[in-house]
Order: structure tokens, then sequence, then C-alpha cells
């Protein structure tokens, strides 16, 4: 029973977390595994509250049974939930590592460009400089 409690829990705090990864899948494909999530949950109660309300021996016995199927069965989409959450992180983390990597190769570009604008307007400002000079002795000569 507080085990079932704990599934319950951990199958709410898998829907949470998804939402926060939202970002990186499909919002079809959250919803779908949302949809299946609720149902799984659904059942669990289901098997909770039966198995709560059974008195005969026969049916406490399948009971336990069927709610040992529904429990292995909830561990294992458990598990497969844990892996693709654990994929999804790897891939977020990656893909911030890249954009970081992405935000100071562009500031160095920026840098770079605009210490040779200010190259470029030194050169072009200091022979239009010169040119003045040399346009000046000529007129005075």
């Amino acid at each position: 029973m507080i085990n079932i409690k704990k599934l319950i829990i951990l199958n709410i705090a898998i829907i949470f977390s998804i939402g926060n990864v939202s970002c990186l899948a499909e919002e079809h494909n959250i919803n779908e595994i949302l949809q299946l999530i609720q149902k799984d949950i659904k059942t669990l109660e289901k098997a909770v509250y039966s198995s709560s309300t059974n008195v005969g021996n026969k049916s406490q016995n399948f009971s336990n049974k069927n709610s040992e199927d529904v429990l292995t069965r909830h561990l294992l989409k458990l598990s497969e939930i844990e892996t693709q959450f654990q994929s999804l992180t790897n891939k977020f983390e990656e893909i911030n590592f890249k954009l970081d990597k992405l935000s100071s190769r562009l500031s160095k570009v920026q840098a770079d460009n605009q210490i040779r604008f200010q190259d470029i307007e030194n050169v072009t400002s200091s022979s239009n400089t010169t040119k003045k000079k040399i346009l000046r002795k000529k007129k005075k000569n």
C-alpha cells in the first residue's frame, strides 16, 4: 500500500519534471505521455481501492496477483520514463553547452569586427588628412 502511494507520488513528480523539459520535446508527444501516465495512475488507484475493499480470501489472492501485475507493469513503465528523462536531460545539457560555445564565439567575432572597423576608420581618416595636407601644399605652391 505504501509502495503504491510512493509510485503515485513518483508519477506525479515525473509529470512535473516532464513539464519542465517540455521545450525540448514536441507538445504532442508530451500530451500522449501525460495521458498514459494519467491512465496508469487511474489503474493504480483502482488496484489500490479494489484490494482494500475485497474481503474474501480468493478475491484477495486474485486482487494481490492483479495488483502485483499492475505494479510490475508500472515499474517497467517508470523505468522507461526515467531513461527517457535522462536522455532528455543529456540532450538539454548538450544544447546548453553548444549555446554557450556559440555565444562565446559570437562575442569574439563581434569584438574582432569592432577592432577591424576601428582600424579601417583610422586608416581612412588618416589618409584623408594626408590628402588634405597634400592639397593644401599644392594650393600654396
